[in-house]
């Protein structure tokens, strides 16, 4: 979702009159509600129904659900669908809707559900270009012919406001640290004892590192903690994605590897380095003139496997390395927390 925001960016110039609604999933709706470029956010509760079909008693509320998104995706007939995700879940949502005139990607590029989507497609593919630049290539299709955006989120104003209380007392911005990425990737992660050596050597150059987790990876960041010898801290815990946005928003950095928090920080605006082994960084990399990317040096990467058992790729990307990155984009140890914005 995130590597569409440059797409609304680019529509909103095309259009500039125009009423956008944007679909998205819970997690990702909470990201973009209060966006300028947007009228309105429509939400999928695609997880909330999956899990009460399967709960006892339940079935009768996930049909609710369904039938409620159904009704206020419905309630307009939209003259353009723009179909950005390129899967079959989206092309259902896209077929459900009352719309005059459709589009999405070129039919080489939407292997699973070609024959849901019935409408226009730019007349060539995109190429092997960022995922960025694929959903613009569709904007390109309509017409416009600016150069590609940046995109940009809400300011998250109520959430940043919250967090900086807890921040006024450390005097400069934290370097965030976020260890671990969604159990479908874990190939994707860099080594637990890598980071730990990392937040040592970041908090000796003068950074004040934070570690950041779901709850499900508490314990994982707890082990990163004690072998950080007291180097790092956790961060003050988020109740949901705008608030980790908000607390990234306030951070010196980021250093992840190919997971959703290195993506938001980069269109939050702050600087980020990527960890990248499995997945081509010139397609999914931070969309960023703020970021810098350290590859994992193996001839097998990247790779378009689902799973691997050694994923020597990240385990191959040296500390060294990362602390160079930081070195390139991150704002000296002196800068202090981020003023209010007007």
């Amino acid at each position: 979702m995130l590597h569409c925001l440059p797409a609304l960016s680019a529509l909103r110039a095309l259009f500039p009159d125009a009423r956008i609604d944007w679909v998205a999933e819970s997690l990702g709706a909470a990201l973009i509600e209060g966006h300028p470029d947007l009228d309105r956010v429509i939400r999928l509760p695609r997880k909330e129904i999956a899990r009460d079909l399967w709960r006892p008693g339940v079935g009768v509320t996930a049909i609710e659900r369904g039938s409620e998104f159904l009704t206020t995706l419905r309630e307009r007939e939209y003259d353009l669908l723009l179909e950005l995700q390129g899967n079959l879940r989206s092309g259902l949502v896209a077929r459900a809707a009352h719309a005059r005139f459709r589009i999405g990607h070129h039919g080489s590029e939407t292997k699973e559900h070609r024959w849901l989507l019935r409408g226009s497609r730019p007349d060539q593919p995109a190429g092997r270009v960022h995922r960025v630049e694929k959903n613009l290539h569709v904007v390109r299709a309509l017409g416009f012919t600016g150069p590609s955006p940046t995109g940009r989120l809400p300011e998250f104003t109520e959430e940043v406001e919250h967090f900086r209380p807890a921040l006024a007392s450390l005097g400069i911005a934290p370097t965030i640290l976020h260890p671990f990425v969604s159990a479908f990737g874990r190939f994707k992660e860099w080594p637990e004892e890598r980071f730990a050596a990392l937040a040592r050597a970041l908090r000796a150059r003068g950074h004040r590192v934070w570690l950041t987790a779901a709850p499900e990876d508490d314990a994982r960041r707890d082990r990163i903690l004690a072998a950080s010898d007291g180097d790092a801290e956790p961060a003050p815990p988020t109740r949901s994605a705008r608030e980790l946005a908000a607390l990234i928003r306030l951070s010196r950095g980021v250093i992840a590897a190919d997971t959703g928090p290195l993506h938001l920080a980069a269109f939050a605006g702050v600087p980020v380095v990527g960890l990248f082994g499995p997945k081509d960084p010139q397609i999914y990399g931070p969309w960023s003139d703020r970021a810098a990317v350290r590859r994992g040096d193996v001839p097998c990467s990247p790779c378009t496997l689902r799973r691997c058992d050694h994923a020597i790729c990240m385990q191959s990307i040296g500390v060294e390395a990362v602390l160079s990155a930081v070195t390139e984009v991150f704002p000296p140890s002196e800068s202090a927390l981020p003023t209010r914005r007007e």
